[in-house]
């Protein structure tokens, strides 16, 4: 289990701390780090929509930010949710879409037929 500590935008990692443009909303640990989802109501440039969710290693390391999933998609769309599901990171956004995320890359694809109504 990673130790850490979150104050509105920062994660504290033992003596180290990393500091994001937004709000942190929640943190989902795993056995090699943290998932940052960043509150998208903080959201200001429309580029960081769909890109709110970091993967943090326990050295405090951004292993990555998760990549814009549909990159030609207007408007944007934040992602307002994340959770595991069968071992998997699912992330949620403001449309209703499901998106299965790879720990490892921080890619995102939907899953088709997936709605939370």
């Amino acid at each position: 289990m990673t130790e850490y500590r979150v104050e509105e935008n920062r994660i504290f990692m033992g003596d180290r701390a990393i500091e994001f443009p937004y709000r942190i909303y929640k943190i989902l640990e795993t056995g090699e780090g943290v998932v940052v989802l960043l509150d998208w109501m903080d959201i200001e440039r429309e580029g960081d929509l769909a890109r709110n969710i970091f993967f943090v290693e326990p050295d405090s390391t951004i292993r990555w930010q998760l990549a814009d999933p549909l990159p030609s998609q207007r408007p944007k769309q934040p992602f307002t949710g994340i959770g595991f599901r069968n071992g998997r990171l699912i992330a949620y956004n403001l449309e209703g879409g499901y998106y299965d995320v790879d720990i490892k890359t921080g890619e995102g694809k939907l899953i088709r037929g997936q709605r939370p109504w």
